[in-house]
C-alpha cells in the first residue's frame, strides 16, 4: 500500500474520532505525530540502492573475529560460537581454520544439520569430496532442506560426473531458493554434462538476466557461442569477461591504497596481495608491498617486492626508488645513494629523490668522518704517566 494512501486514511480516522469524540485538539497532536512519522520513515534510495549489500571490509570482519575468540574464551564449550566463528573463516577463505573450528563444533554438538552442512561446504572448498559428501548426506539425515546443501550435493556429483544425481539436487536447491542465481548456472553445468549445450546456453542467460556477474558464466557462453560459429555474440562475453576481471583487480588495488592512506597496514597488505592473485602483472600493487613491508621494518621482504617489479620493468623508478629507500632505512648509505643515483638518472627533475639522495649522502659523509675520526684516535701514542 503506498504510504501516501495509509497517511490520508489515518488522518481521515483520527478527524473522524475528533468529531465523535470532542477531543479535537488530542488528535490533531496525534496527527502530526503521524505526519512526522511518515516523514522519517520516507524512503530515499531507490529500489536499486536497497537491493545492494552493505560493503562489509577487511576490518569488519577481523573484528567480529576477535569478539568471537574473546566469547570463546569465556565460554570454551559453546558450539553456537565454534559455528560462527567457521562460517566468518569461511568468508574470509581460511578454510583450514575454518574446518578446524567447525569439527570442535560438531564435537560439542555432533547431531546439528547446520553443523554438518557447514562442513561440507568448507571441506567442498578445500577439495576435500569425500568428507564434503559425507557431511552433507549427514546434514539431509538430520533434516536439512536447504538449499545450500542441496546446491553442494549438486556440485559434488558435477565433479563425480554423476549427471542424474546433480539434476536432482539441483532442482531441489532452485525450488528451495528460485531468487538464487547461480543456481541457474550450476544447472548449465549439468545441462552440459548431459551433451544439452541449448538448454544450458538458455539457463546461462537466466542467472545473468538476474542481475548476476560471473567470470564462468562469461566464459562458458563465449565458448558456446564460438562453437556455434557466432563470433560477434563470443567476442562480446569475452570483452565483459575481461571487463569484469580488470574492475575487481582494479577494486581490490584502490581498497589497498585506502587502507594505506588510513594506515591500516594489516589490511591494506591483504588487498595488496589480493590484487596480485588475481594479476601477476599488476607492477604498482608489488611497489605498494614494498611500501607497507618497509613500513614494519621488513627490509628483506620490501627489497623482494621491489625486484618482483625490476624483473618485469628493468627501469621502473618507483620500484628503484623503493629500493634506495630501504637501503637508506637500513642504514646502508653508500648503496643508497647510488640507488637514488640511478632514479635521478631516469628522471632528473624527479625532487623527492634529489632530496633524499642528500640526505643520504650527508649521513653517508658524517659517518665517514666519525669512522676517520675513530681511526685517527686508534694510531694516537698513549702516553706513560711519569714515574715520581
Amino acid at each position: 500500500i503506498p504510504f501516501d494512501f495509509f497517511l490520508l486514511l489515518s488522518a481521515y480516522t483520527l478527524i473522524l474520532k475528533a468529531k465523535y469524540m470532542k477531543k479535537v485538539f488530542h488528535y490533531i497532536i496525534m496527527l502530526l505525530f503521524v505526519v512526522l512519522l511518515g516523514t522519517s520513515c520516507e524512503n530515499r534510495y531507490s529500489r536499486h540502492q536497497l537491493r545492494e549489500k552493505p560493503n562489509y571490509g577487511d576490518d569488519f570482519f577481523q573484528s567480529s573475529l576477535t569478539s568471537l575468540n574473546r566469547t570463546i574464551e569465556s565460554y570454551p564449550n559453546d558450539a553456537e560460537v565454534y559455528f560462527q566463528k567457521a562460517q566468518l573463516l569461511l568468508k574470509l577463505e581460511r578454510y583450514s581454520n575454518a574446518h578446524i573450528t567447525i569439527k570442535k563444533a560438531i564435537s560439542l554438538t555432533p547431531r546439528n544439520k547446520d553443523y554438518q552442512r557447514l562442513l561440507a561446504i568448507i571441506s567442498f572448498n578445500q577439495r576435500n569430496y569425500k568428507e564434503s559428501l559425507k557431511a552433507a548426506r549427514e546434514a539431509e539425515g538430520l533434516g536439512d532442506t536447504s538449499s545450500e546443501l542441496f546446491e553442494v550435493l549438486a556440485k559434488i556429483h558435477l565433479i563425480q560426473v554423476n549427471a542424474d544425481l546433480a539434476y536432482n539436487n539441483v532442482n531441489r536447491a532452485i525450488s528451495a531458493n528460485p531468487g538464487n542465481p547461480s543456481l541457474y548456472f550450476t544447472k548449465a553445468q549439468v545441462y552440459l554434462l548431459q551433451g544439452d549445450s541449448s538448454s544450458a546456453q538458455s539457463h546461462i542467460l537466466q542467472s545473468l538476466s538476474m542481475d548476476w556477474e560471473s567470470a564462468n558464466a562469461y566464459e562458458t557462453l563465449s565458448h558456446l557461442y564460438a562453437r556455434q560459429g557466432n563470433s560477434e555474440k563470443a567476442f562480446e562475453y569475452r570483452k565483459r569477461l575481461i571487463l569484469m576481471e580488470s574492475k575487481g583487480v582494479n577494486l581490490l588495488y584502490q581498497t589497498g591504497m585506502l587502507h594505506l592512506n588510513a594506515e591500516n597496514v594489516d589490511s591494506a597488505r591483504y588487498y595488496f596481495r589480493k590484487t596480485i592473485q588475481k594479476d601477476s602483472t599488476r607492477t604498482e600493487a608489488f611497489t605498494q608491498l614494498s611500501k607497507v613491508a618497509l613500513l614494519g621494518r621488513q627490509f628483506d621482504s620490501a627489497l623482494y617486492f621491489a625486484e618482483k617489479v625490476l624483473q618485469q620493468n628493468s627501469m621502473d623508478k618507483g620500484a628503484l626508488l623503493q629500493k634506495a629507500r630501504v637501503y637508506h632505512r637500513r642504514g646502508n648509505y653508500y648503496s643508497a645513494v647510488l640507488q637514488y643515483d640511478e632514479v635521478i638518472s631516469i628522471d632528473p627533475e624527479l625532487a623527492v629523490a634529489r632530496e633524499e639522495r642528500d640526505e643520504a649522502q650527508y649521513k653517508l659523509s658524517n659517518f665517514r668522518r666519525t669512522q676517520q675520526e675513530r681511526k685517527e684516535r686508534s694510531t694516537l701514542p698513549t702516553l706513560e704517566p711519569k714515574k715520581l
